[in-house]
């Protein structure tokens, strides 16, 4: 008799059975208050294809608390490979806002939940999840990425542009009603200054490509601005 055969059921032959099996692992959730990492390590191998997920498609759903319409987070997401490679994002989530990224494409994935919808130490019912996905279709156009809204003021010092921004959108919040004039600072230069200003007029609504690095608020004097900055996937 062959003791080492490997049965026809079971978890180790998901497929003869059609049963998912706890032990292969596709999505992950988020639903404490004192936890803030959603995933670290390798993307998640898809047991039928012994091959890494394509992507993945992360999201915070609303799930019981349908009377609180404004659920969300803020997540940092960072992918590295052995060769040195290293990409960055900062985004918001939420019901109707999933944003799917091409994750396993890189060796090692980690998701982080920054800012919650919710006062601190309290539960949502599900602030984050993550669930890794094969289907391509799905992955380039499922939700935008967003970067948390920044404010910006006459003068101020100029603020980092986010990782991954290429577009950014003149929101309708803050002081003044515009037109107001947006500087972007390229830096350049090997002693680290501006090597470069390039300068835009905007009114509220406005979307313009992002020019640089750093962005200010140059004019009018007094005006504030609030800016909302799309950003390139992963």
């Amino acid at each position: 008799m062959n003791h080492n055969r490997i049965p026809d059921y079971g978890p180790n032959r998901p497929m003869e059975t059609g049963v998912r099996w706890t032990r292969y692992h596709r999505g992950f959730r988020l639903d404490d208050t004192s936890v803030n990492r959603l995933y670290s390590g390798p993307p998640v191998l898809n047991p039928f294809t012994n091959q890494p997920y394509l992507g993945a498609v992360i999201s915070a759903a609303r799930g019981t608390m349908t009377s609180n319409v404004r659920v969300g987070a803020v997540v940092q997401i960072s992918v590295a490979d052995p060769s040195g490679a290293f990409a960055f994002r900062e985004c918001l989530i939420g019901p109707g806002s999933p944003v799917a990224l091409a994750l396993g494409q890189y060796a090692t994935v980690n998701v982080d939940v920054t800012q919650r919808s919710v006062a601190a130490g309290t539960a949502m019912n599900s602030p984050a999840t993550i669930q890794w996905v094969d289907e391509l279709p799905s992955l380039p156009d499922a939700g935008l990425l967003r970067a948390p809204i920044i404010t910006l003021t006459t003068g101020a010092a100029f603020t980092p542009v986010p990782d991954g921004a290429f577009e950014v959108e003149v929101l309708g919040v803050g002081v003044g009603v515009g037109p107001f004039t947006l500087a972007f600072d390229d830096f350049s230069s090997s002693a680290g200054a501006a090597g470069t200003r390039s300068s835009r007029v905007v009114n509220i609504g406005d979307i313009i490509r992002c020019q640089g690095q750093a962005i200010g608020l140059t004019a009018p004097g007094g005006a504030q601005v609030s800016l909302r900055f799309y950003l390139a996937g992963l």
